[in-house]
């Protein structure tokens, strides 16, 4: 039985930047949104039961998943100082609205940096996963996107984003997914969370429509500005979309796909 593979070496190479040096812990979603005091990480084949011989065994954590796979600058200096502040504070504003006694329409806005939310999700997501350099095609483009805080959203890059209202967690480097059979496929990463969920897709063909939102669509010029975004509460995905094949289409995932479940005892 072998764990998640989360730890690369003290020393080696940043999955964001490509530079050599001493790696840390970059936490995946990051510190500050609803996280639990525990936490096991699982490969998410056999977690959703596609392979069930090869379960594997779970890794443990204290305060949220991390992989060792970033240097201190864009770890600390980039995500954490820049961009990370801004995805939690619209996960928690999300969050206490979700669990608020308010009256909910069936679209709220919540007023946010869509900029630096957009680069705060591509650079986790590139955190997921030992050893990613070279990184690929839709790899060096997140990284363009996420190194330069001046950089704009590139042509191709979709982030759609929905509300993910369970507690465990998801997060997939990449993989292709096929949302139904006759449909041309799509390379996807996953970061979903209590209480948001985002879809990064590269290059997706023009005939594949999601009926969610598209972060990009509503980023100013300056990634520091603020602009309300929508949620809308009504179009709530199955619990495992995408990440779960069904009886329509295929998801083919590698081996940088983990679901993480919370340790009650």
């Amino acid at each position: 039985m072998t764990f998640p593979r989360v730890k690369g070496p003290k020393n080696g190479i940043c999955n964001i930047c490509g530079e050599a040096g001493p790696l840390t812990e970059d936490h995946v979603p990051p510190k500050g949104v609803t996280r639990f005091p525990r936490m096991a990480l699982h490969n998410l084949v056999g977690s959703l039961g596609a392979e069930p011989g090869e379960r594997g065994k779970p890794r443990h954590f204290q305060q949220g998943v991390k992989f060792r796979t970033t240097c201190l600058s864009c770890n600390r200096d980039l995500l954490g100082s820049q961009y990370d502040k801004a995805l939690i504070n619209l996960s928690n504003d999300v969050s206490r609205y979700l669990f608020s006694q308010l009256d909910r329409p069936s679209v709220a806005h919540f007023n946010t940096q869509p900029g630096l939310v957009a680069k705060a999700v591509c650079g986790h997501i590139l955190s997921v996963g030992v050893g990613h350099f070279p990184r690929g095609e839709m790899g060096d483009v997140l990284a363009d996107f996420v190194l330069d805080p001046a950089a704009s959203a590139p042509e191709e890059l979709r982030i759609y984003y929905w509300v993910y209202p369970y507690w465990d967690q998801i997060l997939v480097r990449a993989m292709s997914m096929l949302p139904r059979f006759g449909a041309p496929p799509v390379v996807v990463s996953l970061m979903k969370y209590m209480p948001l969920a985002f879809l990064v897709a590269w290059k997706p063909d023009p005939i594949l429509k999601f009926p969610y939102p598209n972060l990009i669509n509503y980023m100013p010029s300056d990634a520091f500005r603020y602009a309300d975004i929508p949620l809308d509460f009504t179009i709530i995905p199955p619990h495992r979309y995408p990440e779960m094949p069904t009886n329509e289409g295929v998801a083919l995932h590698g081996r940088d796909a983990f679901r993480a479940t919370r340790i009650i005892n």
